[in-house]
Parts: structure tokens; C-alpha cells; sequence
């Protein structure tokens, strides 16, 4: 069976894909930057010297934020091939993009302020041990996930293309929720996204 690494790296071999791939992200980071203005979350990346993004795939939300806030971010994936796609299209003095198996590495890599973390956790069954590994390493962690998507595969790999996760407010009840909120997107399918930021 392939590990999650290889399954992303296959599925984005495909030009149309990681074309898709691009494309979706980038929605998801203009909405996520239209919707955090005047909350916590916007005061937190503005105060932040440091920030990263978690499994950013292609780097269209790291380079947002990192332009929005003239800050220094680093993006980091498993995939190289997701990784090259963002050096070759958005790599800056201030957006770097670095090739990291978050999956497999006991912890990350580097301290930063805030890290975020979009579209990834709903593909782990137990999203907690990753959760706790990056607030090991971060101040506050960003969270995006689908808000109670109830479409999962549970027989599916761990880490892979399918979502094995159901996320509502109650699953998070153990961390300290400093800020959160919902908007809805329109590609493929129209998810009810959740952001939220805990410490």
C-alpha cells in the first residue's frame, strides 16, 4: 500500500489535478483572508514574527497571508511535487517552501508563533496526536477543516486523498478555543468551513 507521501505525489504528477489542486487552495485561502479580518485570528498573524503553514500543497495560502501581512512565512508539504509547484509560482524573500513529512516526523521542524493548518487534519482518523504535536512547537495553531462533513472514508490510508474525520465544535472542547468561524465555499462541493484558532 502506498504511504501518504506517495499517494500525493502520484495524484499530482497529473498536471489537471495539481492544476485543481492549485486553484482549490487558492479559493480557500482568498475566503480564509476575507473572513479573518477583525478577529483574533488576524490580530494574531499581525503580532506574529513567525509563522508557518502546515501541508500547504501548492503555497497559494502561505503566499497570501505572507503578502497580506508582509511577514516572514515558511509553507512545508510532503510532496515535492506539490513543494516545486509552489517554489516555481510563489517563492519570495518573505515565503519560503521547504519539503517536510509532517506525517511521519515526531515533531516540526522549526518554533514559529502561529502555524496553520488548512485542509489537512480531516484526512487522519486521530487528528489529535498531530494537533498536539504542532502546538509542541507553535504558540497558536490555525485550524481550517470542513465543518461536520459526514462524507468520510474510514477504510481508507491514513493521510490520504479521502477525509476519515468529522469535525464539530465538540471535538476540539480540549484545547482552549481562542477564536473561531464559519464560511461556506464554492468549489466541487459546497463545504461548510470551520476556522479555528487554539492554544
Amino acid at each position: 500500500m502506498l504511504t501518504a507521501k506517495q499517494l500525493w505525489n502520484k495524484r499530482f504528477r497529473d498536471p489537471v489535478v495539481l492544476d485543481c489542486q492549485a486553484r482549490q487552495t487558492l479559493h480557500f485561502g482568498i475566503r480564509f483572508c476575507k473572513h479573518m479580518i477583525d478577529t483574533p485570528i488576524e490580530q494574531a498573524l499581525r503580532a506574529a514574527t513567525y509563522i508557518q503553514d502546515i501541508g500547504c500543497g501548492t503555497g497559494e495560502l502561505a503566499f497570501l497571508v505572507s503578502g497580506y501581512f508582509n511577514k516572514c512565512i515558511l509553507g512545508f508539504d510532503h510532496s515535492e511535487v506539490a513543494i516545486d509547484w509552489a517554489n516555481s509560482h510563489y517563492h519570495t524573500s518573505l515565503c519560503q517552501y521547504e519539503v517536510w513529512d509532517f506525517v511521519e516526523m515526531k515533531r516540526l521542524p522549526y518554533h514559529c508563533d502561529v502555524a496553520i493548518v488548512s485542509h489537512v487534519l480531516e484526512h487522519f482518523a486521530d487528528p489529535y496526536s498531530h494537533i498536539d504535536r504542532f502546538l509542541d512547537r507553535c504558540k497558536q495553531l490555525i485550524i481550517i477543516v470542513p465543518y461536520n462533513d459526514t462524507e468520510i472514508a474510514t477504510n481508507r490510508p491514513e493521510g490520504g486523498i479521502k477525509h476519515k474525520f468529522i469535525f464539530t465544535k465538540e471535538v476540539l472542547a480540549r484545547y482552549n478555543i481562542v477564536c473561531e468561524f464559519h464560511y461556506q465555499t464554492e468549489m466541487a462541493r459546497r463545504y461548510h468551513q470551520w476556522v479555528v484558532m487554539i492554544e
